[in-house]
């Protein structure tokens, strides 16, 4: 598969589920390549990312409650 075609699946499909993983995916391939910090620095957004979303949810189920 192209990197075009990936790229058309993260707008046709959900973005924040397609970000994390691709952040998550290319981690192994810039250790490889000596790009440890960047490697470090895709972690932690794919990390920082999945809590928003968590922090997301709670509050609309808070919203919902009341």
């Amino acid at each position: 598969m192209s990197k075009r075609l990936v790229a058309d699946d993260y707008i046709a499909t959900n973005s924040s589920e397609f970000l994390i993983r691709e952040l998550r995916e290319s981690q192994p391939y810039l250790v490889d390549e000596g790009w440890h910090q960047v490697a470090r620095l895709m972690l932690a957004a794919a990390d920082e990312i999945e809590q928003l979303h968590a922090r997301i949810d709670e509050l609309k189920a808070a919203t919902q409650k009341h």
